[in-house]
């Protein structure tokens, strides 16, 4: 992921994602729910140790918003992804409005599935 970041689109698109969730209702309350979930699993595997639930939820937003951006820019360089499902909803959101507008061909996915 290191080189995208290099990439001119990334920063064009890291612009594009952070006014989505500062202007478009829907997608902040997608986002919103996805850190939620976030942060509900971080609770279940962290019940020993003390926490701030707002600096727990901007490390979510971060990440989150750093992962949607990664993901919009997969069409771009490859023709098939592999991601273990179900993908979170914020990037499930993300990667469909990309591909269907920028690239419709590409990047099918190869749905992982793991078993416990």
């Amino acid at each position: 992921m290191g080189y995208l970041v290099k990439k001119k689109v990334y920063h064009e698109r890291r612009i594009l994602i952070d006014q989505f969730y500062e202007k478009d209702d829907a997608w902040k309350n997608i986002i919103d729910k996805t850190i939620e979930s976030f942060f509900i699993r971080f609770q279940k595997k962290n019940k020993d140790i003390s926490y701030s639930k707002n600096k727990v939820l901007e490390k979510c937003l971060a990440y989150l918003k750093e992962e949607m951006v990664v993901i919009t820019l997969w069409p771009k360089f490859y023709r098939y992804v592999i991601y273990p499902a179900p993908r979170p909803l914020a990037s499930e959101k993300s990667y469909q409005y990309f591909r269907k507008i920028n690239h419709p061909y590409h990047s099918d996915r190869l749905v992982l599935k793991f078993i416990n």
